[in-house]
């Protein structure tokens, strides 16, 4: 891996942007240039010799499929290894990222490991496919990550079935011009078997492929959730719903200020925050956050027993993203999930 390459950071979370330009130093890139979203990414690439791009599927202006697209459509830049880091881990969005070219994925939330683990496998066996070209080859290779060895195996079953059928048939085109019944029969009944097993070894590899898939959307949610609630037993029932949902990364604290602590330290995907707390309200946190470039882009779900119209409106015009009444049943938090775009089980 040439670390002397120049790399294109492209996220619209500053927050996102900061921790991955600090691991991509730590790996030992030095040249880095990060922007907002696809539209600055594209004066970047003309402005400088760009080696390697790292960019978000979901961005305002042009998103990373549409930079994508861009990058595989230009001459001077359709070599370039393109990796989508994104929180989505939906099979049609990979696939349709892999029919336009990109060369690798990294599911949010993610670390050091997983960033360098991904840029040597990019820079050992680049893909730079083109939506033009064959893309049967670069179909394979999600499959096999996402079913494992079982899926390598039904493979290698299927590619022997139609070898030994290609056989059989050269076989029959070699006793048809010999005119030799018997032999003929015999062929065909093993052809016959042949091809039932090749059926029932592709109805299962269906049947894994679609079981993966379960799977896949089970997990689809690896966002990193911080509960802020200062009532040990209300935080305790949150993350169990959170979990049952679909949630795996979960911080949990008492209080607004050690939120804030925390928050600037890691990244995070989604705030769930109580309303009244000692020493710094929920209501005060989201301004924070709403009025701070790096945090304001981290979406915010308030939690409250006041439904006046007044407390409501004003978590409103302070960019509140979604709030719940309490009591929470586990329906309601769902659904409100669902409503700010989050994937749930």
């Amino acid at each position: 891996m040439d670390t002397s390459l120049e790399v294109l950071i492209v996220d619209d979370s500053n927050t996102v942007r900061k921790v991955l330009k600090k691991i991509i130093v730590e790996i030992g890139f030095k040249k880095i240039i990060d922007c907002v979203n696809g539209h600055v990414a594209i004066q970047e690439l003309k402005n400088n010799n760009i080696g390697v791009i790292l960019s978000d599927w979901n961005m305002p202006k042009v998103n990373g499929l549409e930079l994508l697209k861009f990058v595989r459509a230009h001459e001077e830049y359709k070599k370039i290894p393109f990796i989508m880091l994104t929180a989505e881990s939906l099979k049609n969005n990979r696939d349709q990222a892999i029919k336009e070219g990109v060369s690798g994925f990294i599911l949010k939330p993610f670390n050091k490991a997983l960033i360098l683990n991904e840029l040597e496998k990019v820079f050992s066996n680049p893909l730079t496919i083109t939506p033009q070209e064959d893309t049967h080859k670069s179909h394979i290779i999600p499959i096999k990550e996402s079913i494992g060895i079982a899926a390598s195996k039904k493979s290698d079953l299927i590619i022997s079935s139609i070898d030994a059928i290609s056989s059989m048939i050269e076989g029959l085109i070699s006793s048809f011009s010999k005119g030799i019944t018997p032999i003929i029969s015999e062929k065909l009944q093993s052809l016959k078997i042949q091809m039932n097993r090749l059926d029932e070894v592709i109805n299962n590899l269906n049947q894994s492929l679609t079981n993966t898939k379960k799977v896949e959307n089970n997990l689809a949610n690896e966002n990193s959730v911080i509960i802020v609630e200062d009532e040990i037993t209300s935080r305790a029932l949150l993350k169990i719903a959170l979990k049952k949902l679909g949630f795996l990364n979960i911080d949990e604290v008492e209080n607004a200020r050690i939120a804030l602590e925390v928050i600037t330290k890691k990244p995070f995907d989604l705030v769930i925050s109580d309303m009244h707390m000692p020493e710094m309200t929920g209501l005060e946190l989201l301004r924070f956050m709403k009025n701070d470039p790096i945090l304001q882009s981290i979406p915010f779900l308030l939690i409250t027993v006041d439904n006046e119209p007044e407390t409501i409106i004003n978590a409103t015009m302070s960019k509140l993203d979604g709030y719940i009444i309490k009591p929470i049943s586990f329906e309601k938090l769902k659904r409100k999930l669902e409503q700010m775009g989050f994937t749930t089980i």
